[in-house]
C-alpha cells in the first residue's frame, strides 16, 4: 500500500467531500440525505481544497439547529483525508 492511501477495509465506507458555491457534495451529489449503518465506520475524504474554510458538521434536522455528535470523531482537517 502506498503512503497516505486510504485502507479499504470491508467495513469502512469512504466518502469524498468538496464544496461549491458554499453547498457540501457528498461523492458528487449535493446536499445528500445519509443513512448510516450500525457496524460501518464511515470516512469522510475532505482532502478537495474546495473544503478549505468550510466547517463539516452532521445534522439531524433540515434546519442545521441539531448538530449530531454520538460516535463522532471529527479531526477538523480540511485538505486532508480522513
Amino acid at each position: 500500500m502506498a503512503v497516505g492511501a486510504p485502507n479499504y477495509s470491508s467495513n469502512i465506507n469512504h466518502k469524498y467531500v468538496t464544496v461549491q458555491s458554499g453547498e457540501f457534495y457528498i461523492d458528487g451529489i449535493q446536499k445528500p440525505s445519509l443513512t448510516l449503518n450500525t457496524g460501518i465506520t464511515y470516512k469522510f475524504f475532505q482532502n478537495d481544497s474546495s473544503n478549505n474554510g468550510n466547517s463539516f458538521t452532521f445534522y439531524t434536522d433540515n434546519a442545521r439547529t441539531i448538530s449530531y455528535t454520538s460516535n463522532v470523531t471529527n479531526n477538523h482537517t480540511t485538505n486532508s483525508p480522513g
